[in-house]
């Protein structure tokens, strides 16, 4: 029997819920612009803003001028990100906001790099990392509610003339995201450090080559009317069945991290260091490595925030900016004794010792 020939129907223009990247560097306003706009729009529609928080709280500093609520992400694999964007969209929020989409990104590359230092290849750890990040995009795409997902840049210092001195001034470049974000979103925006908000792509006339100076609910207002216009989305015949998050893969362990005292950190460090180089040189064993302590410390501790909190005081965001032998065996020394300290501080203390008549000698009338 052949197949019914495809039909094709007039397109006409629907009604849409927003779907915005706003990119840039660190200080250009991105969370500010997105509770803004993101509030705008919640109100019109008599709903609430949902913020999805991977910047340790950065969000809830405006709590004072923006009503919202926020879910501290403490993993930042893209399996957490579709649950926590499941959960706002169930529980019938008008706006999720993801600060930032960066994270998603950042951590992908690491699981991907102790995949392929377990003795694979780029190639195979992309087949199975780039499913997970495509359901991550998906989630956003497919969402009932509007979208607002912050994006970090990439800065750089250029100079430029005032009064006839040259001073820096910081740019913001790409954002720090997988390529080709941006045919996933209707509108991406870069903000530059003094808060001008430029429209880089849109899928609406009326933004096109368009600046904005601090926008604010002025400009979620806008945003929603060009949402608005067109008919009523019809219901469609499909039925999309709804999925659960994807089952991270596990990664085993090749280097089992000793279970030891505080005391003994040096020593084990050092046997641990032997076998990173008795295996592959270089940064994929020290990767692989780190990522199992990160394990055990999210076992141990219940999140990763002790292991981001080493890497920073190393002045790292993650450990495959690593530069050098000497700065890797800095860090995995600080990991281990971060994990030892942690397992320590589950153990509970020793209770006090009871003597009994076996301690005594027998001329004290102790047992013989």
């Amino acid at each position: 029997m052949m197949a019914p020939a495809p039909h094709f129907t007039k397109a006409t223009r629907e009604q849409a819920k927003l779907r915005l990247a706003i990119v840039a560097p660190s200080g250009g306003g991105k969370t500010w612009t997105a509770l803004a706009i993101g509030t705008a729009i919640a109100e019109a529609e008599g709903g609430r803003v949902a913020l999805i928080d991977t910047e340790h709280g950065s969000a809830s500093k405006y709590a004072d001028l923006y009503d919202f609520d926020t879910l501290a992400l403490t993993e930042t694999d893209t399996e957490s990100y579709v649950a926590a964007i499941r959960a706002a969209e169930a529980a019938g929020y008008a706006v999720i906001i993801l600060d930032s989409g960066t994270h998603a990104w950042e951590t992908m590359l690491e699981q991907k790099d102790i995949k392929a230092a377990r003795g694979g290849n780029s190639f195979t750890a992309w087949a199975e990392i780039s499913p997970r990040y495509r359901a991550f995009t998906e989630a956003q795409t497919g969402c009932r509610a509007h979208i607002i997902t912050t994006i970090r840049a990439k800065t750089e210092y250029v100079l430029e003339d005032r009064g006839g001195k040259q001073v820096p001034k910081k740019v913001g470049l790409a954002g720090v995201i997988r390529p080709g974000y941006e045919y996933e979103y209707d509108i991406v925006a870069y903000m530059d450090i003094e808060h001008n908000l430029t429209i880089d792509k849109t899928r609406y006339a009326e933004l096109d080559g368009k600046s904005f100076r601090r926008p604010g609910r002025e400009f979620g207002t806008a945003l929603l009317g060009w949402l608005r216009q067109g008919a009523v989305p019809t219901q469609r015949a499909v039925v999309v069945q709804q999925q659960a998050p994807p089952t991270p893969a596990a990664f085993p362990r090749t280097m089992p991290v000793p279970e030891v005292h505080p005391g003994t950190v040096p020593v084990e460090v050092e046997r641990l260091w032997r076998r990173i180089k008795g295996g592959k040189e270089g940064l994929p064993s020290v990767l692989q490595v780190c990522g199992e302590m990160k394990a055990d410390i999210i076992a141990v501790a219940g999140s990763e925030a002790g292991y981001y909190e080493v890497l920073s005081k190393h002045g790292l965001k993650h450990a495959n900016e690593l530069k050098g032998t000497q700065a890797a065996r800095k860090l995995v020394r600080d990991l281990y004794e971060y994990l030892v300290k942690a397992r320590a501080a589950l153990e509970p203390p020793p209770e006090p010792y009871q003597a009994t008549d076996d301690d005594l000698p027998p001329e004290l009338g102790g047992s013989s």
